[in-house]
């Protein structure tokens, strides 16, 4: 166990249980939902019937070549096997969001301000002698 803050500690050992417990499952509903038995999903990937019940049990700690062998024969990602979503970046909430910029902006220092300025003026330069 490690120590988080103030004596609190994570089990490691449980956090993977539990990621490789919702990985299997998510193979298992795939593979389920295509209509596909341990042994038709076994010869499209090919990866033996046991590893992928092992895996759809979450006993099974697989490699990331080997999880993509599978994601490809249920014609899904990676991604989507984990079921994890991908983290948006910051520009992509300040694009939906036009005046966050603005309020990040008149938040900011001074200094800050200054240079965004400078650099916008820049860009603006750049641009104009590229056009010309």
């Amino acid at each position: 166990m490690k120590p988080i803050i103030d004596g609190l500690t994570l089990d490691d050992g449980l956090a993977d249980e539990r990621f490789l417990s919702r990985l299997g499952d998510q193979v298992l509903r795939r593979r389920k939902s295509m209509g596909l038995t341990r042994r038709a999903l076994s010869e499209l990937c090919g990866i033996s019937t046991r590893f992928i019940a092992h895996l759809e049990y979450g006993e099974a700690n697989i490699s990331i070549l080997r999880l993509r062998r599978i994601a490809d024969a249920l014609n899904t990602s990676v991604c989507e096997l984990m079921g994890e979503k991908p983290k948006a970046s910051p520009r992509a909430d300040l694009a939906a969001h036009p005046g966050a910029i603005a309020d990040l902006f008149r938040h900011a220092n001074a200094d800050d301000q200054q240079m965004v300025i400078d650099l916008l003026l820049r860009s603006t330069r750049r641009r104009s002698s590229r056009a010309a």
